[in-house]
């Protein structure tokens, strides 16, 4: 025994020394982690900025044939979409043969032409999406079209929830039901699986400040309310992955809007992570808190430049989407040739149906064209920038 606690005495000193050291070395890492990022993300908006303050401002004249040109693409789109783009009322792709593809996509992409419409003050049209997009739900459980009875995954529900947003017919009843229906499942929202159907914390915290606005209680489960897209955002690949945190850092802007017309505050949601790097704020030029969306878009815009709907994102993050900027966009939006201005785009001018949920090498074209897409994803940008 006399042994035993020689050698503790001997050993435990150089062990607390060594454990000491390596906890300063991780703590000094991380301090100068936070600070080095947190200067490069400034670095590049201060570039951004410069970027921007060199583009020439485009005169009324300019601006006028962009507004035109947005709206004539828009009616084209729109009207070839009615013609031959809707199976019960909901958004689908066709074939060169005129099968009808995609019907398990439609809830996601039918709710955002339809929060498009809204944007776009085209009232008539939006309530008419909304009554096909009503005819998804049976029983109870929503699905992806009705022609489709797939289990809804966390995209189609942020979807719908973005739908929600826009004050629909009965939106409060539904939002309340959906609130009901995951209280009583303990989290999950449908039928699949864990992976699939369950609550993430992110979309929790999105869903329970849509039914906090509309005068419903939130959901109560075992969890805390923080956000992880901090962390989702460095393990996302640049498709549908960086396009579902893309659609939740929509829902939080247009959240602190509908808070604010209101007269009330929204409160963002951070991750544990933020709230205690928040504390090393001393050694940055702003809070860490601060720099949450700036740091979430710079790296959904970083992983894939073609990406327009990053590319608002971002900017509005930085506070440099300014009138001048939108038009800018507008612009670079007109002369994509993934959106054609004669017809609907094809699988010969880019392979994706939905680019911003695509990864960057399904932006080019195939070799032959096989089929054709409904044109939403032009929909959803050209409400952005022109919409309310």
């Amino acid at each position: 025994m006399k042994i035993v606690a020689a050698i503790c005495q001997f050993i435990l000193p150089i062990l607390w020394g060594f454990l000491s050291q390596i906890a300063i070395l991780f703590i000094s890492l991380l301090i100068f982690s936070v600070i080095v990022n947190s200067r490069m993300l400034t670095i590049s908006d201060e570039v951004l900025r410069e970027w921007i303050d060199h583009q020439t401002p485009l005169n009324e004249e300019q601006r006028a044939v962009l507004i035109r040109q947005g709206y004539e693409r828009l009616e084209l789109y729109e009207h070839r979409l009615k013609e031959n783009y809707l199976v019960d009322g909901m958004l689908v792709n066709r074939a060169n043969n005129g099968e009808a593809l995609d019907l398990c996509d439609s809830l996601l992409f039918s709710s955002l032409r339809f929060a498009a419409l809204k944007k776009l003050d085209r009232f008539e049209d939006a309530q008419t999406a909304w009554q096909a997009i009503e005819t998804a739900k049976d029983n109870g459980h929503w699905f992806r079209h009705p022609s489709c009875r797939e289990d809804l995954s966390r995209d189609m529900l942020v979807g719908l929830l973005v739908a929600l947003s826009q004050n629909p017919h009965q939106g409060d009843f539904y939002l309340q039901a959906l609130a009901d229906k995951i209280q009583a499942k303990a989290g999950f929202f449908s039928q699949g699986s864990f992976h699939e159907s369950f609550l993430t914390p992110d979309v929790k915290n999105t869903l329970d400040n849509l039914l906090i606005l509309n005068g419903i209680s939130k959901i109560e489960l075992f969890w805390f309310d923080f956000s992880f897209l901090d962390w989702q955002v460095l393990f996302a690949n640049d498709g549908y992955q960086s396009h579902l945190i893309a659609l939740q850092i929509w829902m939080e802007y247009e959240l602190q809007t509908l808070y604010k017309e209101k007269g009330r505050i929204f409160e963002e949601p951070v991750s544990p992570t933020i709230r205690a790097l928040n504390l090393l704020s001393i050694f940055t030029k702003e809070p860490i808190k601060k720099q949450r969306l700036r740091w979430i878009t710079h790296h959904l815009y970083a992983n894939n430049r073609q990406n327009l709907f990053f590319k608002w994102l971002h900017l509005k993050s930085t506070g440099l989407l300014d009138e001048n900027m939108r038009f800018l966009l507008l612009k670079e939006l007109l002369e994509m040739h993934q959106f054609p201005s004669q017809h609907l785009p094809k699988d010969c001018e880019r392979k994706a149906d939905y680019l911003w949920q695509r990864q960057g090498d399904e932006y080019r074209p195939n070799t032959a064209c096989t089929m054709s897409f409904n044109g939403s994803d032009f929909l959803w940008m050209i409400a952005l920038l022109l919409g309310a």
